[in-house]
């Protein structure tokens, strides 16, 4: 064949790129081990490479060879992926770096030097928490549910303290997780902290500062006994107590604060005042609460910065216990000099 300089060669995988110029010249054949590409729609993102580059030109061109490894310039495993350009690699390490390089080979099996190297990273990024909900709450139990952006598997410890003293686990890896606590007292507030690890080993904390965490719960009071039957007709129940509701939430600017936010609303009857903010759904900062109960609340929150996405929620509890909780978002933004706070 004709071993010429062909064209620069570019290697592409996770963001990577840089596969440099193969020159065809005669050299001692690699030993291939037994390995193929594996079909990019059945494999996991987490443990796999999507290597490519570009076309050669030579008219008897044969195909091209991978070589990966896991130290630099030292590739312990080749393969043969023919007259293709891409090929994905799967089975791999996410906690380990691997090394790429391509040779090309002609029909008289004269193979080229090494392309230049890319380089595919191992996993070093921490999981995300979000979506925490805890619902079906009762006297003696909760469910505790929320989400991670990739497999994890770990544990959530609980405790009415800071000291967090009785702990659940979550044993699959997975991205949707739920856990039911149980054996919890009546009428007495839970705080809580997530641990999550990856396959990789990366460690995902979610937490708070006692007692002004966002991450707790209230169980509700313990169940009254029904009372003896009485010879006498029985009075007809007074009518439940409506639920604690929230109106009327607006979000106002602080005079010309480029940096904080009012937030306003009302409750159908007298409960505190409380707002949790930050720039994840998992929001992490927290108002202080307002101790007396009315229907007109009003809190300040600030360290906000223009242009970026702020999620907040507010929450009122009333003297029975009864928790109203509104979600929302907000965004900072400038208009002839002047904070804009819009929804």
């Amino acid at each position: 064949m004709d071993l010429k300089t062909v064209k620069e060669k570019q290697v592409s995988f996770l963001g990577i790129f840089g596969l440099g110029i193969l020159m065809l010249v005669g050299t001692s054949r690699f030993a291939l081990a037994t390995h193929s590409c594996a079909p990019s729609g059945h494999i996991d993102s987490q443990r796999a490479a999507d290597v490519s580059w570009d076309e050669n030109t030579e008219v008897d061109l044969a195909g091209y060879r991978l070589h990966y490894g896991k130290r630099s310039g030292r590739y312990e495993t080749t393969i043969d992926v023919g007259n293709q350009t891409t090929c994905v690699v799967s089975g791999l390490d996410p906690k380990v770096d691997y090394y790429f390089a391509v040779t090309a080979y002609d029909v008289d099996e004269e193979e080229s030097l090494f392309s230049n190297e890319g380089f595919s990273g191992g996993d070093r990024t921490a999981p995300i928490i979000s979506d925490i909900r805890v619902t079906e709450i009762t006297s003696s139990s909760a469910i505790i549910s929320w989400a991670t952006d990739e497999p994890t598997r770990g544990e959530l410890d609980y405790g009415t303290t800071a000291a967090f003293d009785l702990r659940v686990y979550s044993p699959t890896e997975t991205k949707t997780h739920q856990v039911t606590l149980s054996n919890l007292d009546a009428s007495t507030t839970y705080f809580y902290r997530f641990s999550l690890t990856d396959s990789a080993g990366n460690i995902g904390v979610l937490s708070g500062t006692y007692p002004h965490t966002g991450l707790y719960f209230t169980t509700a009071p313990a169940p009254t006994p029904s009372p003896a039957p009485s010879p006498n007709p029985t009075p007809a129940p007074a009518p439940e107590q409506a639920p604690l509701t929230i109106s009327r939430m607006r979000v106002l600017p602080v005079g010309r604060s480029r940096d904080r936010a009012l937030i306003r609303w009302r409750t159908n009857r007298p409960a505190t005042s409380r707002v949790e903010y930050g720039e994840t759904a998992s929001y992490g900062k927290v108002s202080e609460q307002k101790a007396p109960l009315v229907t007109r609340h009003f809190r300040a929150i600030g360290g906000l910065r223009p242009e970026r996405v702020f999620y907040f929620r507010v929450v009122s509890e009333d003297s029975d216990g009864s928790v109203a909780v509104s979600t929302g978002k907000f965004k900072i933004s400038l208009s002839r000099g002047k904070p804009v706070i819009r929804r």
